[in-house]
């Protein structure tokens, strides 16, 4: 096997000797020196690679192709909620932390509470009891004042006309507040209303159970100018030097010491402090006595439960009401690619037509975060439908210059199809919206809805379009990302294995798998961690039974199209289970932060339960009879550990997994994940993308790559670092600042200078030299966030700005598809004092302005590539390459050169103001990396970089960065 070689010169002219690989003899030769190489040493590449499992690139999908944002099916949400109990209980949790500012005990009760304990070093379900019902109301401080009389006012969203237990207590001089005077009061069925005026405001610590009687003439009034603002007031109490004002949403004769959910007493162990308890319940119809209210100043967030176009998500009007059914003998599917259930919307009788559907999908211009209807194009709507009698309802898709549709409904389903096209293109920052509208008539209406879908003429839903696709590369891996971060309105198996559009978050396991194998992709499956055993076993099912087992999840894939087992169809699969799960936001999932084994008495922290909880999944798995192996008996099926950059997290979850794994990290190019500052186009701001690897990242590769080394050398387990036990990438790329992200503030025009930025050559050059130096340290794989359209973490531009790819995502992109699998050899390391940048700590660093990697592709034989990259921001780098080659059959370069600032984020010359307008930007430029074949240089073993490449005629600008082929090398 060829070894590549490559050599450093050290400053001045001097003679050095020549290795060549395969050649006993030796040479010597008089060379000029490189300007950019350290006086007195030079730095030699090992001449054997690091590792020969480099996979390549791999990327991150957000959102599934065709119409994944214009609308989603009818499965009925799952909510989710994982809790530790604070006080032990034969039949009940209790947890101080319930919270009336989220959801109430009716959210769970008919659910399941599964419950799980450490024992013995084993994460096992202590018992799996149904939910009957429950407690966690509370009084809570609204306000305090010093006399009698207070305002306040309810949210715009408060629900409609029911009641709230408003109550009054007065202060003492030792400010102890005494009984509570309580009244109820609903709330007019009106959204307007002032903010509350209180100058006799007052603020004082105080404690309950004072002597002081409650307040009498207590009145609860609407105020005359908003029938959302409250006027409440009340007696004075003698002795009192304040008042403090608290509001209830449930009647306070039903509170009790401890908040609770009631489980059935189906004889199971006692619930224990401490125990990890999973909360499950499948709403068909949710309703208003789940969700708490939230009143005015109330900034306690809680996750939607509206996972469909239907408009309302808690059914607070009693004239519009909406559920969800499942098929079943009585009302069978009319056609097998319908999911699991579908969607229901009862109006009361009236006659004021009203939106029963609706869904924001189509923008201005001068955004990215709804899709932007394109003139040339036609859009398609399609549902199934039928109503309790004929009835007529209005369908508008929200096009410019296009109309309404009236369609004629029968109680029969039938598909409806429309298909539109916009005479012009929205401006602006705004969105639009499709909505079916109908006018309830004398009697209840009832319009049933399945499969109710948005897309693109000429591609099934889902499906990648053409300039999609084009970002794939065959044999890559593509990680779904589209089924995690689902906290607390979560999906089931039924909705994970619909077909595609028919779950609440619009994709589908299906339809990944589907994706996948539209562009020849292996998948890497992101799938929450908090399904049980027997879910486990369904999921594999699906993607690997034979249609010839029976299995009901086999027959399901055959219904949604694919007959085979979808594990045939790849050569691999890496699996993760949820994301960072480390990571605090409400939207992940978290495993608690510490439980301690019931026998031992030994501590887990979280990172160990992870592990113990991914452990448990995967044991579940492999017993399946249908677990996939490779040809050589091998697993099919790669396990990856979503760790956290400079923590032990995921090394803690590898210990306790003890399976084979890759533990991953995130290694992003600047952003808040990095604690870089605001982006700037300035020279500081671009060297410090140039730099990020010894400036910042390289550091927690090398911690993680030790501490795994460290992992494998200990006794009580069998992994071999390298081989069952290897560092990972689960999300890289250019980092970003979002408002309001970790406390970020940025403005608009920051914004935009963000997007050219971090969309620049030198943003390319950075990225690449991020997962090139992960693959030297012996990483599996890189993984590019994300290959999508838009802004901050995309691929490539919209096609309605220009539709460029990124150099940060081709220049991986290219590496992906020319060298596939690949041995990497250590970088080449050309010192020079020129720069200097500031680690996270802010202490000066100087790096080596050129970056070299050398790597041999295992999958093509016989192709190197050699990638040098200029870090320097104004420095040219005069580089002379010494490799070990012989002759080769041919050469081809990818340059990545020009201006650094150059960027593709919008159409060539132009650039986004903050009015939603363009202006002028010479900088942005139309960027096509493509293929340049150049003549076999007549010496291999000294390569000049010079203009003959694609560099300049003194070298690579600052920077820039070259990919250089050979093919049939000796």
């Amino acid at each position: 096997m060829h070894d590549l070689r490559f050599f450093g010169f050290p400053g001045g002219t001097t003679t050095l000797s020549v290795a060549q690989s395969g050649d006993q003899k030796s040479s010597t030769a008089s060379l000029p020196a490189p300007i950019i190489s350290d006086t007195d040493s030079a730095h030699f590449l090992k001449n054997t690679p690091v590792t020969t499992g480099w996979q390549g690139l791999s990327a991150t999908l957000v959102r599934q192709g065709n119409g994944a944002r214009w609308g989603a099916g009818y499965s009925p949400p799952v909510y989710r909620q994982i809790l530790q109990p604070t006080k032990p209980h034969a039949n009940r949790i209790i947890d101080e932390g319930f919270s009336d500012n989220t959801y109430r005990p009716a959210i769970v009760t008919g659910g399941r509470a599964d419950v799980y304990r450490i024992v013995d070093g084993t994460l096992t379900e202590i018992r799996s009891s149904a939910i009957s019902g429950g407690n966690w109301a509370r009084w809570h401080t609204w306000g305090q004042v010093s006399s009698p009389g207070f305002q306040q006012k309810f949210a715009n969203f408060n629900e409609k006309a029911r009641p709230y237990w408003i109550g009054v207590a007065a202060v003492d001089s030792s400010n102890i507040a005494g009984a509570i005077g309580y009244d109820t009061y609903s709330p007019p069925d009106n959204t307007s209303g002032i903010s509350g005026d209180n100058p006799n405001a007052a603020s004082f610590s105080f404690t309950t159970g004072g002597a002081l009687p409650a307040p009498t003439g207590l009145t609860l009034t609407a105020n005359a100018f908003g029938g959302n603002l409250v006027e409440i007031d009340w007696d004075p109490v003698p002795g009192a030097i304040g008042y403090v004002v608290f509001i209830a949403y449930e009647d306070p004769t039903l509170q009790e010491a401890d908040r609770y959910l009631q489980l059935e007493d189906d004889g199971g162990p006692d619930v224990l402090a401490g125990d990890m308890v999973i909360l499950t319940n499948r709403i068909l119809k949710p309703l208003i006595t789940m969700k708490s209210p939230r009143v005015f100043g109330d900034g306690t967030s809680s996750g939607p439960l509206r996972v469909s176009p239907m408009q309302s998500n808690l059914n607070e009007d009693p004239a519009l009401q909406y559920e969800y059914l499942d098929w079943d003998a009585q009302n069978p599917k009319p056609d097998a690619g319908l999911g699991t259930s579908y969607g229901r919307v009862s109006l009361a009788p009236g006659v004021v037509p009203q939106e029963i559907l609706r869904r924001f999908w189509n923008g201005g211009s001068g955004q990215s975060f709804y899709h932007v209807a394109d003139p040339s194009k036609i859009y398609e709507f399609t549902t199934w439908v039928r109503a309790n009698r004929p009835t007529d309802i209005t369908l508008d898709l929200g096009l410019q210059g296009q109309g309404s549709k009236i369609i004629s409904v029968t109680t029969q389903w039938q598909q409806i199809t429309q298909r539109l096209s916009p005479t012009s293109q929205t401006s602006g920052t705004g969105a639009n919206k499709w909505f079916v509208r109908a006018t309830p008539g004398a009697e209840t209406l009832e319009v049933d809805f399945a499969a109710t879908q948005v897309k693109l003429l000429g591609n099934d839903l889902l499906e990648f379009l053409p300039e999609e696709a084009s970002l794939a590369v065959p044999g890559m891996y593509l990680r779904d990302h589209a089924l995690i971060k689902d906290y607390p309105s979560t999906t089931d198996v039924g909705a994970l294995t619909n077909p595609p559009g028919e779950s609440p978050l619009t994709a589908t396991l299906e339809s990944f798998l589907q994706k996948c194998g539209q562009v020849g992709a292996n998948p890497w499956i992101q799938l929450e961690w908090y399904h049980r055993p027997e879910e486990w076993l369904d999921i594999l099912a699906y993607i690997c039974a034979p249609v010839s087992s029976g299995h009901p999840m086999a027959l399901k894939r055959q219904n949604n199209g694919r007959t085979e087992p979808w594990s045939d169809a790849f050569t691999g699969i890496r699996w993760e289970f949820g994301n960072e799960s480390w990571n605090p936001l409400e939207e992940f999932w978290n495993p608690p932060s510490s439980m301690t084994d019931s026998v031992t008495s030994a501590s887990y922290g979280q990172g160990d339960i992870f592990g113990l909880i991914c452990r448990r999944a995967v044991l579940a798995m492999q017993a399946s009879p249908y677990w996939p192996t490779n040809a050589d008996g091998s697993d099919k099926i790669i396990w990856v550990l979503g760790g956290r950059s400079r923590q032990v997290y995921g090394t803690n979850a590898a210990r306790w997994f003890d399976l084979p794994c890759e533990v991953g990290i995130a290694n992003y190019n600047g952003g808040w994940d990095e604690g870089d500052t605001i982006v700037q186009e300035n020279d500081p701001t671009y060297q410090n993308l140039l730099t990020v690897v010894p400036g910042s990242i390289e550091d927690p590769m090398d911690q993680l790559v030790t501490e795994l080394v460290n992992l494998a050398g200990e006794p009580s387990n069998s992994f071999t670092y390298g081989t069952t036990l290897r560092p990972t990438c689960y999300e890289a790329g250019p980092g970003y600042q979002l408002n309001g992200l970790n406390g970020s503030s940025i403005t608009n025009a920051e914004e935009i200078t963000q997007e050219v930025v971090m969309k620049s050559r030198a943003a390319g050059t950075g990225t690449l030299n991020t997962f090139l130096a992960q693959a030297s340290k012996g990483f599996a794989m890189a993984n590019y966030f994300t290959m999508t359209s838009g802004d901050v973490w995309a691929a490539r531009a919209p096609e309605d700005q220009g539709g460029g790819v990124y150099p940060s995502y081709r220049l991986p992109q290219i590496v992906e598809a020319q060298m596939g699998p690949s041995a990497v050899f250590d970088a080449h390391k050309v010192r020079d004092a020129g720069i200097t940048v500031y680690n996270r700590d802010g202490d000066p660093i100087q790096p080596d302005q050129v970056f070299i990697y050398g790597l041999r592709s295992t999958a093509m034989p016989n192709r190197h590539m050699i990638i040098i990259g200029n870090r320097s921001v104004s420095q040219t780098a005069s580089i002379t390459v010494g490799t070990g080659f012989l002759t080769a059959s041919q050469v081809t370069v990818w340059a990545n050169t020009g201006n650094l600032r150059e960027h593709n984020r919008y159409a060539p010359g132009t650039r986004l103001n903050t009015s939603g307008t363009y202006d002028p930007d010479p900088l942005c430029v139309e960027i096509d990396i493509q293929p340049q074949s150049i003549p076999v240089p007549a010496d291999l073993s000294q390569i000049v970089i010079d203009d003959t490449l694609g560099a300049n005629a003194t070298g690579l600008l600052p920077g820039n960065c070259l990919l250089i082929q050979f093919d049939g090398v000796v």
